[in-house]
């Protein structure tokens, strides 16, 4: 997961935002390179999102991943259809996949997965081991 995130670090620096990490070693039984996907898709998200200037923290511990962005955040109404095929935010670069794909992943390894309001505001993507 370090990696993928190291490898990443300058697509943010470009973009005029800092890359945040607070990674904790974990021990998870999953498909890397699926969950790797996830990964991207959250963090490119979150870049999109995120106002030049801004940070996006990726968080690991024991029990979850997070994806934080100091975005407009998603909104309520919103929450539960961004998962499916071709549902995009307001101002997306995407084309409505990536979340769907990350479902499909999430879904097949069984964790618990969403996205909730930051302090401050901006979205956190989660995903509960």
């Amino acid at each position: 997961m370090l990696a993928t995130v190291e490898r990443l670090r300058g697509t943010f620096t470009q973009a005029g935002l800092t890359l945040a990490t607070e990674l904790q070693p974990v021990r998870q039984s999953l498909d890397s390179r699926m969950f790797e996907r996830v990964l991207i898709n959250f963090l490119m998200n979150a870049r999109f999102a995120s106002p030049v200037g801004g940070t996006v923290t990726v968080r690991l511990t024991d029990d979850e991943l997070t994806v934080e962005d100091e975005g407009a955040g998603v909104r309520a109404e919103d929450r539960a259809t961004i998962w499916n095929v071709y549902v995009k935010q307001e101002g997306s670069a995407g084309h409505g996949l990536g979340l769907a794909i990350s479902r499909m992943i999430l879904d097949s390894h069984q964790f618990d997965y969403g996205v909730r309001d930051r302090n401050g505001g901006g979205a956190v993507f989660y995903v509960r081991f």
